[in-house]
């Protein structure tokens, strides 16, 4: 379990004062000495920075949002061969801002969730030298349905490369691939 609190506060732009909280749990079980299973969740509610491309917004409060997540992971050993898969999903939610004079900015399009699937495989050549290959698959859905404003999205990743493992602590991994998002 970890978890940790960020409290900012500023001498003339108080309205910019905030607090954000994150909490995280994550577990790991060896089914047999060649399966294991992972998983984890979390929980955090924070600021999205101003002038990122989360937050272009040049004026008003804080542009707060809260996350949830969750992730299952499974992998197995086939004597050199490791496979790996995995799930997770996230789910986001945005505050409407207000702004000095009291309006408030609806943020309810940037609501939405995102769902991926990871494919991965490591094949150990020598002691400490294995290929890598992973593939990864997104699907990001947004509150906002209205098709002039759809930015529901598809994407796919694929990677491959080396993993050299330099010390028990330390491995250096080199790789490359393709993206495409739609």
């Amino acid at each position: 379990l970890v978890g940790d609190v960020r409290v900012r506060r500023y001498a003339k732009l108080d309205r910019q004062n905030d607090e954000e909280y994150r909490a995280d749990a994550t577990t790991a079980i060896d089914i047999t000495r060649r399966t294991a299973l992972s998983a984890a969740a979390g929980w955090s509610r924070s600021t999205a920075i101003r002038g990122s491309f989360e937050n272009g917004l040049q004026v008003g409060g804080p542009l707060r949002q809260t996350r949830a997540k969750m992730r299952i992971t499974a992998r197995h050993t086939f004597n050199r061969l490791i496979l790996t898969g995995g799930l997770s999903g996230e789910r986001f939610r945005y505050d409407n801002v207000l702004l000095d004079d009291g309006t408030v900015i609806d943020q309810s399009f940037r609501d939405g969730s995102r769902f991926s699937q990871i494919l991965g495989a490591n094949y150990e050549i020598a002691p400490r030298l294995s290929l890598t290959s992973q593939a990864t698959f997104d699907t990001h859905r947004f509150k906002e349905s209205r098709p002039a404003f759809n930015r529901d999205a598809k994407g796919q990743s694929f990677i491959a490369g080396v993993r050299y493992e330099l010390t028990r602590l330390l491995i250096a991994e080199f790789g490359a691939g393709i993206r495409n998002h739609d």
